[in-house]
């Protein structure tokens, strides 16, 4: 069983000393290192005096980019015990605190005897539960919902601070990130960031850019939860389709040292990442050193609360799980639920249970709430829990995701513990931060602890009382959305068209800007006064042409945005252009007066000739046959008597004629018929 590790501390902005060295066993720490943060001002110079004094050297130092740096000290033990070391830097005035390098632990998970064969979607019952397995319908995070308003954003980065990861998995290779800055392969440190060739990462256990060492199976699965690549009919889907995930590794065979997790926290800060997945730790005391490193990370760091069963109030906070447990903003600690929507361990052990006898209590004010029971006995593990140090719940038994090609054929199998609940807290963070890029890390972290489906089966347990929601997190801010997009056109056509055919092409395109929406999830819809005789239907569309007769025209567009806003037609926020359409009288002989005829002439001499006689609206009014077509000289002459088929005059207008060769156009025009 895994263990923890954290600091606690009730004001972010200052340090409080406490006995940080308990009587741990010396197997719980490396026996000659040694985490140190001197004070602000302190000259390079006493450091090392210090240092030298006392017989330490430093081993490597933690810069964060809000100043903080924390000293990896080794200790000379020949000339001091680490006991006395850790004793003299804490009465030393230039010191803040001091801390040993503790060990830390993955939260291991719990395998089953038996894999599923075939690890296809509908297996996936934290994303869709249709009650598979002898689950609950919808006790889930909501999936394929939340995939309807967004699956993701390939410049959203997130770290996964664990074991080595398979980064060349089929279902994970294009979804891993890539350093921007570095060569590959060139043995040069080209991002000046103190790592050569740290292309996918770092395994600060090893120091080198191997990422995996066909050792451990953690990490993959826990990556495959949060962004296995979605829709290529192959494994699984992971929470976010798209992504690009870090891989920083400081833990193998299950078990890692405080200063490598530190290195791996300044790592992902100084490249800018915002989300951190940590599905370890360890049982014990706070370490400042960890507080520091996570709060100084700039990131939502998500944790997992632990497999032990505990309640990790009890002990808060001399003795607990960190560093899930430290009171910081910026992380989230998260419990394992099972397919039932009970805490895993807990079964139904906290349902309520009702019947036609129960007793109905006189008014009055309610009994006061009995705290929560300890869990029952359960089978392999259990999840921790904590009505102040535990956020919220996520599925954690018989999760599947992907593990190493050569670990397993096929690559999948089923884990279960509070490392695979803490992932799809991740995914969900990562989905908000790439559909609503300017949310900030504690933005992010209240809206999914707002969004939690509630559930009787955790009051009292955890601080939300609830499971997590992608779909409810998502469209919370699609909600409270009340703004209408700007529409603006791109390309239009000049103000007057003038031209001798029978209609002028008029070209429209346009773009819309939304405060939430993306330009990509935008639908449109468009109107032409004195052409359309309604709004078009809703669609993506970025333009349209139109084939214009004579005359004055006004062309509208708006978009919609996802919450359903847009502008009225009068509106500034939607796009207007007006235009006029002329096209000169060209045929001849024109005038015609209704009592004449019309000479239609200069017609080539060919068989099969017929000429068409339209109205403006594009309606048949006569077809001229061999008998009104007679050749003069060289050429053909059609001619019209100015009466449709049945006969009857025609009234004044503009008609347009077409001459045509069997099916093929020889010549058009138009004809003014004119009052006397």
């Amino acid at each position: 069983m895994g263990k923890n590790l954290l600091f606690s501390q009730e004001d972010p902005g200052k340090i409080i000393l406490r006995d940080l060295d308990p009587p741990f066993k010396t197997s719980e720490f490396i026996k000659d290192e040694l985490l140190v943060r001197f004070k602000e001002g302190i000259h390079t110079s006493q450091i090392t005096s210090l240092n030298e004094r006392l017989g330490t050297s430093i081993y490597k130092i933690y810069s964060f980019p809000n100043g903080l740096k924390i000293y990896h000290l080794k200790l000379n033990q020949k000339k001091i015990s680490i006991q006395e070391a850790l004793q003299k830097y804490k009465t030393s005035p230039e010191v803040v605190y001091v801390t040993y390098n503790y060990k830390l632990y993955a939260l291991e998970p719990v395998i089953p005897l038996l894999s599923p064969d075939d690890p296809y979607f509908k297996e996936q019952w934290a994303l869709e539960n249709t009650g598979q397995n002898g689950g609950t319908v919808d006790a889930d995070i909501d999936g394929p919902e939340a995939w309807e308003v967004f699956t993701g954003n390939n410049e959203v980065v997130i770290a996964v601070i664990d074991t080595g990861m398979q980064i060349t998995h089929p279902d994970l290779a294009s979804n891993i990130w890539t350093n921007p800055g570095e060569i590959p392969n060139n043995g040069i440190d080209d991002d000046g960031n103190g790592y050569v060739d740290d292309i996918h990462g770092w395994d600060f256990v090893n120091e080198d850019n191997s990422i995996y060492d066909g050792i451990d199976e953690h990490a993959t699965h826990v990556a495959g939860i949060i962004g296995a690549i979605g829709n290529n009919e192959t494994g699984i889907v992971g929470v976010n389709w798209h992504i690009k995930i870090m891989p920083l590794k400081f833990l193998q065979e299950g078990k890692g040292e405080t200063g490598d997790a530190l290195e791996a926290f300044a790592y992902a800060a100084n490249k800018g990442v915002k989300i951190i997945n940590n599905s370890w730790g360890r049982w014990g005391a706070p370490n400042p050193a960890m507080e520091d490193a996570i709060r100084s990370s700039g990131a939502l760091c998500m944790f997992a609360a632990g497999n032990d069963g505990f309640d990790n109030d009890a002990g808060y906070p001399d003795s607990t799980n960190y560093p899930s447990s430290y009171p910081l903003n910026n992380i989230i600690a998260v419990a394992a639920t099972d397919n039932n929507d009970n805490l895993v361990g807990f079964g139904t052990h906290f349902k309520e249970k009702t019947s036609s006898n129960d007793i109905i209590p006189p008014p009055g004010p309610p009994p006061p709430e009995p705290p929560p029971p300890s869990p029952p006995p359960f089978p392999g593990w259990a999840s921790n829990y904590g009505r102040t140090t535990v956020d919220i719940g996520a599925p954690g038994l018989s999760i599947i995701s992907t593990v190493p090609t050569d670990k397993s054929n096929p690559p999948y199998a089923s884990y279960s513990g509070t490392s695979m609940a803490t992932p799809y807290v991740t995914g969900v963070a990562a989905l908000l931060k790439g559909r609503f890029p300017t949310k900030t890390p504690l933005q992010i972290k209240e809206i999914i602890l707002n969004n939690v489906d509630k559930k009787d089966t955790l009051r009292g347990l955890l601080v939300t009382e609830g499971r997590l929601n992608a779909h409810s997190s998502l469209v919370s801010q699609l909600s409270g959305d009340r703004t209408p997009p700007q529409t603006s056109l791109v390309t239009h056509p000049l103000g007057k068209l003038t031209g001798n055919t029978l209609t002028i092409e008029a070209s429209f395109s346009w773009i819309g800007l939304d405060n939430i929406t993306p330009q990509e999830k935008l639908v449109y819809s468009y109107f032409m006064e004195g052409y359309d005789k309604e709004w078009s239907p809703w669609s993506p569309a970025k333009n349209i042409t139109y084939s214009l007769p004579e005359g004055e025209y006004t062309f509208k567009v708006r978009a919609k945005d996802e919450a359903g806003n847009f502008p009225n037609e009068e509106s500034p926020l939607t796009a207007k252009f007006s235009l006029k359409v002329f096209l000169p009288i060209i045929t001849y002989p024109n005038p015609c007066h209704p009592d004449e005829e019309l000479k239609i002439a200069n017609i080539p001499l060919s068989s099969n000739i017929k000429v068409y006689i339209y109205n403006i609206s594009g309606e048949l009014v006569r077809t001229l046959k061999e008998k009104e077509i007679k050749q003069e000289g060289g050429s053909l002459t059609a001619i019209w008597d100015c009466k449709n088929e049945i006969g009857e005059k025609v009234r004044r207008g503009i008609y347009i004629y077409l001459i045509m060769k069997g099916n093929t156009t020889q010549k058009t025009g138009k004809i003014a018929i004119t009052k006397k």
